[in-house]
């Protein structure tokens, strides 16, 4: 059985040492499959390596940037550039992907790696939880929900030339009841790391999983739900008359929460007005 083991960062040592691994992580996107969440250990697709490193500059109180994120540790957010891909879909099962991996159920693509956007949420001091797990004890299988850090996402985009910044819970309706999508916190699980024909690998990199409304089993960044891609019916669509046209470029703004903020606090706070155009390069 393929071993797997956490990006973990105890201490500034480890985070380090996380931080270079995930900097020269490059893998090509796959699919994987899932019972009820993850059943495999290996992308259906190998790998593509690359030889180029990302060289990560950081302050504790200057912006640093990743390919297709910036970094604020002062104002304690990051920011990842993405855009719109459907506005109107049988249903969703992602808020987003990465290109050319789960499009067919996500709202919206990153532009960047999932490993650099976990690397960003380590620097602003995150530790990662762990997505959600399941393992079969006889006949039944006993699931362990996600855990990890809390954080808000925030859509910001332009509209008739001004920034505008939403919740991104906003653009999510369900299905059954017709209802907004419910509350913007979103888990920092972490994905996972596993080895697969001898390279280490970061497995959201390998499917896509960025920013999940289910468990997938390798995801990013994933709801506090046992809710899985099996097991969601259907539930999720898009609240077509909220979302941009389709190609419009988006920024991903995403904020640690205070745990005793609740749901109803500082998590669908960011995006009220004053919001202030971003500046991702």
């Amino acid at each position: 059985m393929t071993t797997t083991r956490k990006p973990a960062a105890r201490g500034w040592v480890g985070r380090w040492l996380c931080l270079a691994a995930l900097a020269g992580a490059a893998w090509g996107p796959g699919s994987l499959a899932a019972e009820p969440a993850v059943s495999a250990e290996a992308p259906s697709s190998a790998p593509t390596t690359k030889s180029d490193a990302t060289v990560v500059k950081f302050s504790a109180t200057q912006p640093a940037t990743l390919p297709h994120i910036r970094v604020d540790p002062q104002k304690r957010f990051i920011d990842v550039e993405g855009h719109v891909i459907v506005r109107d879909a049988k249903w969703l099962e992602l808020l987003a992907c990465t290109p050319k991996s789960r499009e067919h159920e996500a709202l919206l693509t990153v532009d960047a790696r999932p490993s650099h956007i976990h690397l960003a949420l380590l620097l602003l001091g995150l530790e990662p939880g762990s997505p959600l797990t399941w393992k079969r004890e006889g006949e039944k299988i006993e699931v362990t929900p996600p855990h990890g850090p809390r954080v808000a996402v925030t859509l910001i985009y332009e509209k008739e030339g001004k920034p505008v910044e939403v919740p991104a819970n906003k653009w999510v309706v369900n299905q059954k009841t017709h209802e907004v999508f419910a509350g913007n916190i979103w888990l920092f699980a972490g994905s996972k790391m596993v080895e697969y024909e001898g390279q280490s690998m970061y497995l959201a990199d390998a499917n896509g999983t960025a920013i999940a409304l289910v468990n997938f089993g390798d995801d990013l960044l994933t709801r506090d739900t046992k809710m899985t891609n099996q097991s969601d019916d259907e539930t999720w669509g898009c609240n077509t008359a909220e979302i941009p046209p389709v190609g419009t470029a988006v920024t991903m703004r995403i904020r640690p929460v205070k745990e005793a903020a609740g749901e109803t606090g500082a998590a669908t706070q960011p995006g009220a007005p004053g919001a202030t155009k971003p500046a991702v390069k």
